[in-house]
């Protein structure tokens, strides 16, 4: 790493937990694990690996090819794939009822879900983020009290301030240029008054969720 070299060490499997380098020795283990299809796609992130897949006509043999071809290249690469903690998710806006095969890995059926948190993000399979906006609503009502405490204490305004931003304002913007966009019109409302009661409780303005989701975009799209 750098100017550093360590001395070599063989190991069979694993890394050591905790260990600076753990994170960038899997990401090169793990490197070679690619997709065979253009209509599939592999997002690793970590240990955590999303396999999507665009079927077309009913057709789901690319994306059934890329499940096995990813079973077999865990099992040469001895890592144990956890078939119950391993979930299935159908996005179909077609109109009517239409039937999707389950994927089947190591003889079980792989779970099939209507939601899915998925590094702290609750992604539903109609996107209108129902389940999403209910958890971070729920969580950040609970962190109200703690704010309200502190007004109660009469603690100054900008702690209040930090407050909020470091612990219900860090909830409520997570990921925010992920589903913001897309979200109906009354998920942003309920957001936004969660915002309201803390400007309230503090007696001081704070950033609209909306402004904050632009200025996230801006940044994004600068780098």
């Amino acid at each position: 790493m750098g100017d550093f070299e360590s001395d070599q060490c063989v190991i069979s499997t694993g890394a050591p937990q905790g260990c600076v380098l753990s994170p960038v020795l899997f990401c090169l283990y793990t490197n070679d694990c690619q997709q065979l299809s253009d209509k599939c796609n592999i997002i690793k992130y970590a240990d955590d690996t999303v396999l999507t897949g665009f079927i077309y006509g009913n057709d789901g043999s690319a994306y059934i090819s890329e499940v096995q071809h990813f079973v077999g290249w865990c099992k040469k690469n001895s890592l144990v794939l956890n078939v119950d903690k391993t979930k299935e998710a159908v996005f179909d806006f077609r109109k009517g009822n239409n039937t999707h095969d389950h994927v089947i890995i190591n003889g079980k059926a792989v779970e099939r879900v209507e939601n899915y948190k998925y590094l702290g993000t609750y992604i539903d399979n109609i996107l209108n983020w129902n389940v999403h906006t209910k958890f971070v609503k729920d969580k950040d009502c609970q962190r109200l009290y703690f704010l309200r405490k502190l007004k109660q204490c009469k603690v100054d305004v900008t702690i209040m301030k930090l407050f909020y931003q470091s612990v219900i304002q860090s909830v409520l913007t997570f990921s925010i240029i992920c589903f913001f966009g897309s979200m109906p019109k009354k998920h942003r409302d309920e957001l936004e008054r969660v915002r309201k009661s803390a400007e309230r409780c503090i007696g001081s303005s704070l950033p609209s969720l909306s402004l904050i989701y632009e200025k996230c975009l801006i940044k994004k799209l600068d780098r």
